[in-house]
């Protein structure tokens, strides 16, 4: 199952990650920012239920 959201299509993001000292040599390395996926239990307008994952975002719009 792929790590992305069912209903928006958030996936992962890179970046930076960027030391504490913050000294001006700027120690960065890469990170990922991963969304906030949960497997919920969905119903089809036939009325088939299915789990799949969705961001945290979209099931506050859900419920």
């Amino acid at each position: 199952m792929p790590k992305v959201c069912s209903i928006c299509g958030k996936g992962k993001l890179s970046g930076k990650a960027i030391a504490h000292s913050h000294s001006h040599v700027s120690k960065r390395t890469n990170r990922q920012f991963k969304p906030n996926l949960q497997k919920v239990k969905l119903e089809d307008e036939n009325g088939t239920v299915r789990t799949e994952c969705v961001c945290t975002k979209c099931l506050k719009k859900v419920n």
